[in-house]
């Protein structure tokens, strides 16, 4: 079977990791995969066509899909788009379409009406397909419900009206989709009855998130031996990502308790040290990443002790990251399938995580959930807690996390039992097929 992987950025970080290990395990599954993406860099796309049947990106450049310099220059740019990908839908003739992330260059009718011509599959990584925002919450520094948007940066409910949803139905050919979290499946459901929506969780790559000793991962990134580190992942300035709460939890551990832990933050715009943790590296990926110019978001970011916040590493450090840590923090407001208590339960690193979405069912130990909107103490109090029990933890207790994961996400199960759902689309057997 011949499939079109499709998603508006391919790179190596969020959904676009989903479209690229569902080439890889599509491929290896002994299928033709074409991977076909908005943007992604010449460098990428090269690797891609060499380990698949074929790859294209319409543009090299990721910022060109977020606007143009005017909004009739960006209709012309999405126009321009939607001519090359029926060229390539004609050059490569998939018998399905495996559809990512895509509402930078797609409405949810234009999948729609694709899915008329192509069967279609999507996964929803976020809110997208039925509410039109990419996530809905309640801002904890306000109040306010804000929706984020992708594409687009305004909130104008004019611009993002979602009344055109309720066609959707009436409109698809031979279509499924796939919610990752049962969380997100079930809201799909109710919303759109009628389709035929499936759920499968993602898969991870158990061997690049592998099982790690603490000690040799802070080694392999120039770490201190011996200092507590927090762990948080994600852009620290996204209001969603809530890093603020694992800020003011960690300045509650300082006020109570005779320990300073290192603030890890990985994501972002910039990297910097702040606080004096920049004389605890020693040489290494973080160091060349501190030294390297750059703006300094510690303002943005609002840490007021020593952190680290690195930018741009590579995803073949995340390992070594996740190892790293004593515990890991990821307080989201919102979440579908989170990766990174997936990740870090594959390396046996704890991680506490906000019972948000779908984040439950990414957890290796439910008693590490906490309650959205927790308060500062108390998450302290949980985070110093996971800091002192690390001490005493057995490499036993690393690798029962790490076979939790890889029971509920690994590869295998998920490739075939997406492939089931390709097959049968692809044979007209979705919604109104």
């Amino acid at each position: 079977m011949r499939i079109g992987v499709v998603s508006d950025m391919i790179r190596p970080n969020g959904a676009g990791v989903m479209a690229l290990l569902g080439a890889e395990l599509l491929t290896r599954a002994g299928h033709e995969v074409v991977v076909l993406g908005g943007a992604m860099t010449v460098d990428l796309e090269r690797q891609l066509a060499s380990a698949n049947y074929a790859a294209a990106g319409f543009t090299h450049d990721e910022r060109a899909l977020d606007g143009s310099v005017t909004p009739t220059d960006h209709q012309a740019f999405v126009r321009s788009f939607h001519r090359w990908f029926e060229d390539r839908l004609g050059e490569f003739s998939p018998d399905v379409l495996y559809v990512h992330n895509c509402g930078r260059l797609f409405a949810q009718l234009d999948l729609a009406e694709l899915s008329r011509r192509v069967p279609v599959v999507h996964t929803m990584h976020d809110e997208w397909f039925f509410t039109d925002a990419h996530y809905r919450f309640r801002s904890p520094r306000t109040g306010a419900t804000i929706r984020t948007f992708e594409p687009g940066r305004s909130e104008s409910v004019l611009e993002h009206r979602y009344d055109h949803l309720f066609d959707l139905p009436e409109r698809v050919g031979s279509f499924a989709a796939i919610g990752p979290s049962w969380w997100i499946t079930a809201r799909a459901q109710a919303m759109f009855p009628t389709l035929r929506v499936e759920h499968i969780p993602n898969a991870v790559d158990p061997t690049l998130f592998d099982l790690q000793d603490r000690a040799s991962a802070r080694a392999t990134l120039g770490l201190p031996a011996d200092e507590p580190i927090v762990l948080f992942v994600g852009n620290p300035t996204q209001e969603r990502k809530n890093f603020a709460a694992v800020e003011t939890a960690i300045r509650d551990i300082e006020r109570h308790h005779d320990v300073t832990p290192i603030r890890f933050v990985v994501g972002g715009a910039g990297s910097v040290a702040t606080g004096g943790a920049s004389e605890l590296l020693s040489d290494g990926p973080l160091r060349e990443r501190i030294d390297a110019p750059t703006n300094n978001p510690v303002g943005a970011v609002g840490i007021g002790g020593p952190g680290i916040v690195v930018a741009g590493l590579d995803r073949s450090l995340m390992a070594a990251v996740y190892g790293a840590a004593d515990v890991i923090v990821h307080p989201s407001i919102i979440d579908n399938l989170p990766t990174v208590p997936i990740e870090a339960g594959l390396c046996g690193t704890r991680c506490l995580a906000s019972n948000v979405g779908g984040t439950a069912e990414t957890i290796a130990d439910r008693g590490d959930l906490f309650e959205d909107g927790l308060a500062a103490d108390e998450l302290g109090n949980r985070i110093y807690s996971a800091i002192e029990e690390a001490r005493s933890e057995t490499a036993a207790d690393r690798a029962a996390r790490r076979t939790a994961q890889v029971d509920r996400f690994g590869p295998d199960k998920h490739i075939s039992s997406v492939l089931n759902v390709l097959t049968q689309v692809a044979n007209k057997g979705g919604a109104n097929g």
